[in-house]
């Protein structure tokens, strides 16, 4: 139980719940691992392009000239950061429990 724990804490822990590689269900501990390969480098990339595009709301924002300009960069800056929040604790999220997701989905 001790190792279970660790390796799901790890985000390591793949599907071991009898699905031998050559079987029928074989296939989900493949996708399983591309999936959790995939999402870090997804990760990184989101969390950057979204970083700087905040800084260039930020900056419109701190140059705006009128009232009305700086209300729009300020929504514009506050679901920037709302979508940003909710990708990044998706892709987490995928990331820590698709090994339990997709057993659930196919009755394993």
């Amino acid at each position: 139980m001790y190792d279970l724990a660790i390796r799901f804490m790890s985000g390591l822990m793949f599907v071991d719940t009898g699905i031998e590689e050559g079987g029928t269900w074989g296939w989900v501990n493949t996708v399983v691992a591309a999936i959790q390969e995939i999402l870090w480098p997804i990760l990184i990339v989101v969390g950057a392009a979204g970083m700087l595009y905040a800084v260039i709301i930020g900056v419109n924002m701190a140059r705006a000239d009128s009232t009305e300009k700086k209300e729009e960069a300020k929504k514009r800056l506050i679901n920037v950061i709302v979508g940003l929040a909710i990708i990044i604790a998706l892709i987490l999220f995928f990331q820590l429990f698709i090994s339990a997701i997709l057993p659930a989905f196919f009755g394993q």
